[in-house]
C-alpha cells in the first residue's frame, strides 16, 4: 500500500511539473512576443515621427530639425534588418517583414536626397520628399500588418499553451481522485483483513467462556501479529479441550463404578449429625483426584462431559 501511495504521489508530482513547465513556457513565449511587438511598434513609431518632422522641415528648414531627421534615418536603417529575425510566426509574417525591410532600404536614399535638396533649396526638394514619404507610407502598412499577425499568432500560441497547462492540471486532478478512490479501497480491504480474524477470535472466545469447548480453530491468512495471536488462541483452546476431556470427558470404567456407588449412597441419605458410612469413605478414597465433594461426584454421574461449567460454579461457591 505504501508503494502504491508513493507511485501515485510521484505521478501527481510529475503531472504538476508538466503543468508548471507549460505555464513557464507560456510566460516566456509571451515575454518574447512582447519584445518583438515593441521592436516592430518602435520602428513604426520612429518612421511616423520622421514623416511628421520631415513635413515640418520641408516648410521651416530649421537646423535642429535637420539634425533630428538625419539621426532618425540612421536609426531606422539600422533597426530594419532585425524585422526578419522577429517575423518567425508564419510565412505571411515573414513576407510582410521582408517587404518592410526592402521598403526601408528604398526609402533611406530617397529621404536623404530630399533632405539634401531642401538644404540647397532645390525646386524639386518637396517632390523628392513626397516620393520618399510615399514609400514610407507603404512601409508603415507592412509594419502594421506585421504587428497584427504577431498579435494574432501570440494570442493563439498563448491559448494553446494555457489549454495544455489546464489539461495537465485536469489530468493530475483525475489521477489524484482515482488514486484516492483506489487507496480507500485498499484501506478498506486491509482493515477487513485485520478485523475479520479478530472478530472470529472474539466469537470463539465468547463460546469458550460460555462452556462450549468444541470451538473450531480460527483460520487466518495473514502473517502479521493477528496471525500470531490467532495461532496462540488455537493452541490454547486445543490445550484446554484436551485437558478437560482427559480429566472429565472419558473416565475409565472403574471411575464410572465409583461414581455410581457414590450416587447410590447419597440417594439413601446421610444425616448431618451421623458419621459417614465406611462405604462412603471408601468411595471418597477411590475417587481421590476426581472430585472434591459428593456434590461434584453426583454432577459427574448425572451430566458427564457437560458437567464442567457446573463444576466450576460449585468450586467457586466452595472457596
Amino acid at each position: 500500500i505504501l508503494g502504491f501511495y508513493g507511485a501515485t504521489l510521484a505521478v501527481v508530482v510529475a503531472l504538476e511539473v508538466v503543468a508548471q513547465t507549460a505555464a513557464i513556457r507560456a510566460g516566456r513565449d509571451y515575454e518574447d512576443r512582447l519584445v518583438r511587438y515593441h521592436s516592430v511598434q518602435g520602428l513604426r513609431s520612429s518612421l511616423e515621427e520622421f514623416r511628421s518632422l520631415g513635413e515640418r522641415y520641408m516648410r521651416e528648414g530649421l537646423p535642429e530639425q535637420r539634425s533630428a531627421l538625419e539621426a532618425a534615418i540612421g536609426d531606422i536603417a539600422a533597426r530594419a534588418p532585425r524585422l526578419q529575425e522577429l517575423a518567425v510566426d508564419s510565412d505571411e509574417a515573414f513576407f510582410e517583414a521582408r517587404a518592410a525591410v526592402r521598403g526601408i532600404r528604398a526609402w533611406e536614399p530617397l529621404a536623404t536626397q530630399a533632405l539634401s535638396a531642401r538644404d540647397s533649396d532645390a525646386p524639386d526638394a518637396y517632390r523628392d520628399y513626397e516620393r520618399a514619404d510615399g514609400v514610407a507610407a507603404f512601409v508603415d502598412g507592412y509594419l502594421g500588418k506585421l504587428l497584427s499577425l504577431s498579435l494574432a499568432s501570440g494570442a493563439a500560441r498563448y491559448r494553446e499553451l494555457a489549454a495544455r497547462s489546464a489539461e495537465s492540471r485536469r489530468l493530475a486532478l483525475v489521477v489524484l481522485v482515482g488514486a484516492g478512490m483506489v487507496a480507500l479501497a485498499f484501506a478498506a480491504a486491509f482493515a477487513s483483513s485485520i478485523a475479520a480474524p479478530i472478530r472470529r477470535l472474539a466469537e470463539a472466545t465468547d463460546r469458550m467462556a460460555a462452556g462450549d469447548l468444541d470451538v473450531e480453530p480460527v483460520a487466518v491468512d495473514t502473517r502479521d501479529e493477528v496471525a500470531v495471536l490467532t495461532r496462540g488462541f488455537n493452541a490454547m483452546s486445543a490445550n484446554i479441550r484436551d485437558l478437560v476431556e482427559g480429566r472429565y470427558g472419558s473416565p475409565p470404567a472403574e471411575i464410572d463404578t465409583t461414581v455410581r456407588r457414590a450416587v447410590e449412597l447419597l440417594a439413601d441419605g446421610v444425616d448431618d449429625g451421623d458419621e459417614p458410612p465406611s462405604a462412603l469413605e471408601e468411595v471418597r478414597a477411590d475417587a481421590a483426584g476426581l472430585a472434591a465433594s459428593e456434590e461434584e461426584l453426583l454432577l459427574l454421574a448425572l451430566y458427564g462431559e457437560a458437567a464442567e461449567p457446573l463444576l466450576r460454579s460449585v468450586r467457586a461457591r466452595g472457596r
